[in-house]
């Protein structure tokens, strides 16, 4: 609605200065882009190109607004194509590192298999009774300097 110099469309005011001249026109738009799916989009820009406008102001005003809807969703279409690329890019990376990781453990899995099934089990008793009796030899040690202080020298 326009009252005296201040247009209000959607509840937002607009002030027009000078003197209007015959067919000025004064259009207020929402942008429409980032709403509808690309093949909407295609859809639509079809339909406003091959709706004829011949001198028609206001049907050339459409096909501007329908062309420039068009070119804001298929950018956003490029934007969102170009997100969910590189979102895929890097969860390949991380499953192609994942499975490296898993094949080195398998390889490391077999190693250790080979060493435990493969033991000898007599070495590998002595070896056990030779780590424990270190251990035991080391713990009397630390038992035995931990006594030891300054004060009881005195």
């Amino acid at each position: 609605t326009l009252t005296g110099s201040t247009a209000n469309a959607s509840g937002v005011n607009f002030t027009v200065s000078g003197t209007p001249a015959a067919g000025d026109q004064f259009v207020v738009e929402s942008g429409t882009h980032q709403t509808e799916n690309i093949l909407n989009t295609l859809t639509a820009a079809i339909k406003a190109l091959s709706t004829p406008t011949d001198g028609n102001l206001v049907a050339s005003q459409k096909l501007d607004a329908a062309l420039g809807s068009a070119l804001g969703n298929i950018a956003s279409s490029i934007d969102q194509a170009s997100t969910a690329r590189s979102a895929g890019g890097a969860r390949q990376l991380a499953a192609t590192a994942q499975g490296t990781t898993n094949d080195l453990l398998k390889g490391n899995n077999t190693v250790e298999q080979g060493t435990y099934v493969n033991a000898d089990i007599v070495e590998a008793t002595t070896r056990l009774t030779l780590q424990k009796t270190m251990l035991d030899a080391s713990q009397q040690v630390f038992v035995q300097l931990s006594k030891l202080n300054l004060f009881s020298q005195l």
